[in-house]
């Protein structure tokens, strides 16, 4: 079987099944995506072993059916030749995705190493798949019994066939265990929250902590230092379009929930408690009190430390108000 499967079947389709476990799941899905390679490796090992064994021990064979078939068993081997360059970058590149900083840097690698397959690769594999369909088909017309070399062969292929079921087997049998293991350390929605949120060291990097004070210049002074050195508005526009999918589909596509809508509401309810927007927190919507220790976001947007930390922690590092990620930005290109 192959250590990486036919990824760009479904290669930039957002709706595709693997894509949404990677942004579901993204450290389990790093951690099966290695293994997976790494269990190919040993699965096409062992069966290139088996073919230079037959090509090895029948090169003497004179007969035609043996010709041909040393011939195909020749192809095989040229075929898998180039094909390790490949298996050792793309577990580079799932090895480095699992290494990201926050979840939603880790899903966002994930998903562009899956829509972005080597083509060389792709081409080898699929040239495997049609040399198994060719040497199963010839080995079948030969007559039972009558070659010693179509009767290995034959079970080389169905070792290959068996091989692909297994590895992908194997695969979601890890999936599986990993999940259970992370339910049994965790509890429920809040493990699975908990896949989203920020790092508690990240959070410290990328955030201010300030004490309230009406009359002092810090917050404006940290707003406009943090929006100069905000990562690009792409990701911003990313990040909202993500968002507002999910919230649209969690209401059923009928009422459709922006971050505009919930700063309006927020602002209102602020309004009627007596605190003007900027002067009240938009998580608990409590105005802050003198002293108070808050915590400023890169996108210039600040909340009780207490509430906001809860938020970014233990669900989702993005700002409550626009969805802006709290932690280093992921390079485009």
């Amino acid at each position: 079987g192959p250590p990486v499967s036919a990824m760009a079947d479904a290669a930039g389709r957002p709706d595709s099944p693997m894509v949404e476990m990677f942004q579901a799941f993204p450290q389990e899905s790093a951690i099966v995506m290695q293994r997976g390679i790494e269990l190919g490796i040993v699965c096409n090992v062992l069966l290139v072993m088996h073919c230079a064994f037959l090509v090895s021990g029948h090169w003497e064979a004179s007969t035609r059916i043996d010709s041909v078939l040393r011939a195909l068993c020749l192809v095989r081997l040229a075929l898998v030749a180039p094909r390790p360059h490949f298996w050792i970058r793309t577990w580079l590149l799932f090895a480095g995705a699992s290494r990201e900083a926050t979840p939603s840097l880790v899903a966002q690698r994930l998903v562009d190493i899956y829509a972005h397959p080597f083509a060389k690769e792709r081409i080898l594999l699929l040239a495997y798949y049609g040399w198994l369909v060719v040497v199963s088909a010839f080995v079948c017309i030969v007559p039972p019994g009558s070659n010693d070399m179509a009767r290995n062969l034959w079970w080389h292929c169905i070792g290959s066939f068996a091989g692909i079921v297994l590895h992908r087997a194997i695969c979601v049998a890890l999936f599986a265990g990993l999940l259970i293991r992370r339910r049994r350390s965790g509890s429920g929605e809040g493990d699975h929250a908990r896949r989203s949120a920020v790092p508690s060291g990240t959070l410290e990097e990328y955030t201010k902590k300030v004490s309230w004070s009406s009359k002092s210049a810090v917050l404006p002074q940290l707003r406009a230092r943090f929006r100069a050195a905000a990562v690009p508005a792409i990701h911003v526009k990313s990040a909202l379009a993500t968002e507002h999918e999910s919230l649209t589909s969690a209401t059923g596509g009928s009422t459709p929930v922006t971050p505009s809508a919930v700063r309006a509401a927020a602002a209102a309810v602020a309004a009627a408690a007596g605190c003007e927007g900027p002067e009240s927190c938009s998580i608990c919507l409590a105005c802050y009190a003198f002293g108070e220790q808050l915590r400023v976001l890169r996108c210039g947007h600040y909340f009780h430390m207490r509430c906001v930390d809860t938020w970014l922690l233990k669900h989702r590092n993005n700002c409550p108000l626009c969805l802006f990620v709290v932690g280093p930005a992921a390079a485009t290109g």
